[in-house]
Parts: C-alpha cells; sequence; structure tokens
C-alpha cells in the first residue's frame, strides 16, 4: 500500500508539471524592481548611491582635510590607488601601486599617503596635490639586509599618534617593521604573532595592538620598544579593529565599567563581535561578545571582517562581508546590542563613517559579476574558428 501511494503521488507530480506552463527564466544581474540577482542565488537591495571603480577595492582613508577619499583596490586589475572628491564623489585621480595590498594611510604630519606594496616588499609615497592629484614619491624598500632569505609581505599600516614613525605588519615574517617616514630607513623589526592582520595604536600612543590570524588572539605590544606585554585569546581568524573611548554610565544595579577605552575586534569565522576592555594600565579583558546575525541559531556565514567607529564612539559599524551589510551596534550603553542593518552591495570589505554622518561602504564585488566580454556566452551562437 506505501509504495502504491508513493507512485500515485509521482503521477500526479508528473502530470501536474507537464500541463503547466513553465515559469519566465529569471536572468543574473538587474531585475525588474531595482533589485540585483546574484549568480548565488541572493538578492541585492543596497542603501544610497552605487559608484563605480575598479575590482575589489579593500581599504580606504580620508585625506587629512576631508576632501577626499582615497581607495585602494587589490583585485584582478592591477592594484591601484583612486583618489575620490567627496563632494562630487566622482574619481578625480589614480594611480597603479605594484603588489598593493590593504596597508594605507596618510601621515598627520602632512598630506603624505604611504601605501603597502604586498609581496614587493615595499611602501610606497605620494604626494595629495591641489584637485586630489596623487605625485609618486618616495619607494621604501623594506627588505632585509642580505643573506636573509626572509622577505616580508606587507600589510596593514599605522602611524604613531605623533606621526613619527611608520609601522608596518609583515605576514611572511610575523614582524612589525618601523619606518622613519623622514628618511626612509628602517628603524627596527618586532617580533610579533604569527600572521598579524591589522595592526591599532591606542590614541596616547603608549601601545600598538595586532590581530593574529594563525594564533586566533589580539596582541599589546609597547611601542617604543616592540616588547610583547599581553595576549588575549578570541575566536578563529579575528581582523579588523576599532578603538572607542566613550564610556558608558554606570547605575546602582551595574557599576560603571573599570576599563578606559574598548576594542571592537571583528572575527570572521564567528558571527561575532568581540568587544575588549583595555584599562588606564592596558590590561585586556574581554568585556562581552555581541551577535551580529539576525537570529541567534544563525550558522556562522556573516563573515565579520572590518569594524569602524562613529565619532562619539556610541554607534560601531561592522562589515558583514557574508550577510552583505553593514551592522550598526548601539555601543552606548554597557551592554551592546544590533540596532539595525544597512543593505549593500555584493561582499563589503570596509565602512567609513564620514563628518557629516554619510557612510562609505566598500564592496568588493560591486553590484555582481559579469561576463568575459570575449569569452563564450550562452546568449550567442559559437563561432567556427577562423
Amino acid at each position: 500500500m506505501t509504495a502504491c501511494r508513493t507512485v500515485a503521488v509521482f503521477v500526479v507530480a508528473l502530470g501536474w508539471s507537464l500541463g503547466a506552463t513553465a515559469p519566465a527564466p529569471t536572468r543574473v544581474g538587474l531585475q525588474p524592481d531595482g533589485s540585483v540577482l546574484l549568480p548565488t542565488g541572493w538578492k541585492l537591495a543596497p542603501a544610497g548611491q552605487q559608484i563605480p571603480t575598479s575590482t575589489l577595492p579593500t581599504t580606504a582613508v580620508v585625506s587629512p582635510e576631508g576632501e577626499f577619499l582615497v581607495v585602494l583596490h587589490s583585485g584582478c586589475l592591477p592594484p591601484t590607488v583612486v583618489v575620490f572628491d567627496l563632494s562630487s564623489l566622482k574619481p578625480v585621480a589614480e594611480a597603479e601601486v605594484e603588489g598593493a595590498w590593504r596597508g594605507l594611510a596618510f601621515s598627520p604630519e602632512n598630506k603624505l599617503l604611504y601605501v603597502s606594496g604586498g609581496a614587493s616588499g615595499r611602501v610606497y609615497e605620494f604626494a595629495l596635490q591641489r584637485g586630489g592629484q596623487l605625485e609618486r614619491r618616495r619607494v621604501f624598500n623594506l627588505d632585509p639586509e642580505s643573506g636573509s632569505s626572509e622577505r616580508p609581505f606587507l600589510g596593514d599600516l599605522a602611524f604613531s599618534p605623533d606621526g613619527r614613525l611608520l609601522y608596518v605588519t609583515s605576514l611572511s615574517t610575523n614582524q612589525v617593521i618601523v619606518v622613519n617616514p623622514r628618511s626612509g630607513w628602517v628603524v627596527d623589526r618586532f617580533r610579533t604573532a604569527r600572521q598579524p592582520y591589522a595592526l591599532l595604536f591606542d590614541s596616547k600612543g603608549e601601545w600598538f595592538f595586532v590581530t593574529s590570524w594563525s594564533e586566533s588572539s589580539l596582541h599589546r605590544h609597547r611601542a617604543s620598544d616592540g616588547a610583547h606585554l599581553e595576549q588575549l585569546r578570541l575566536a578563529r581568524q579575528p581582523m579588523g579593529m576599532a578603538l572607542s573611548r566613550f564610556r558608558p554610565p554606570g547605575s546602582e544595579a551595574e557599576p560603571a565599567a573599570e576599563w578606559a577605552m574598548r576594542l571592537f575586534v571583528a572575527v570572521s569565522n564567528t558571527n561575532r563581535i568581540y568587544v575588549v576592555g583595555v584599562s588606564d594600565t592596558g590590561t585586556l579583558t574581554l568585556a562581552e561578545t555581541v551577535q551580529v546575525s539576525p537570529w541567534p541559531w544563525q550558522p556562522p556565514g556573516m563573515l565579520p571582517t572590518a569594524v569602524a567607529s562613529s565619532p562619539d564612539g556610541k554607534l560601531i559599524y561592522v562589515v558583514c562581508s557574508g550577510g552583505n551589510a553593514v551592522a550598526v551596534l548601539d555601543v552606548s550603553e554597557k551592554r551592546s546590542r544590533v540596532a539595525g542593518y544597512v543593505p549593500t552591495g555584493w561582499f563589503p570589505t570596509q565602512v567609513v563613517p564620514l563628518a557629516d554622518g554619510r557612510l562609505v561602504v566598500l564592496n568588493g564585488k560591486g553590484l555582481g559579476s559579469a561576463p568575459n566580454p570575449n569569452g563564450p556566452s550562452p546568449l550567442r551562437e559559437p563561432q567556427a574558428p577562423q
């Protein structure tokens, strides 16, 4: 009897499918309602204005006077830095940078821009001229002295708060390399955790923090001599960090926290942000973890990769690369919470809050993939070879 029921159901379903009108095929790309259908089946409906740029934008910084946004691209096309005018949102300058990857920073002392050269082992210096034009300046070779087989793969870089020294991570040699930008010379090489990804200074410049891909941890170093002071285990693949000095008020039921500032660390193989309290003496304490997925039972996949703080430190913006969204955390109370989400393009990589309240989001894959214009296409008849 069970077998007969199974066959009957199959026949009815087959008859329905043969008699029904097949739905119109849905093509990947722009849809009639203005959304975008990805090859993965996801739909995008990003907020705000979408501005085309080169492949895989990964990092962006605002110029010291707030007029321009400089974006680093590390995709399939040659790596470039592109300067956008923030008033018109149009590109005004572009320069190729050999091997560029992730590291991008302005000197606090002047308008000089520094770019990490990835596997080239170099740091490139540019001057930002009137109108946003880029002038190439010096190239700093950070390769070790002759006789060493270790060649640095340069990643994140950051200036000490006083602007005197430039600190650069090397993922391949597990170092933070210190450069004097006035002379261009390497003045020190500090050992750090394996595969250092992000580098961030505290506001006073006493310490710098490093996230380690391989060791799933956060590390604190003394800035003056690179001494390793502390390690805090997090979870797999910690990435970007943001610092907030805003201290939520306490109450009779829950007194104010003992830390002086908080580090918000994106850990990409989880759906969580790790909030680390930093005391006046620098001691690291895990204060809380914040789930950025819409549902607590959702498996890892939001892929939090980067974070940024609002100017007042009360909001933290979390780039969810796997969720195609930016999660907005309200951190004005002792317990942080997700206040909402900003829909983005495909695979966001960084968020930059602007002084006027706007948010800039870099979308690594834009609004979808595109075909090779000279390659095979299912919409064209194949041509016989000439």
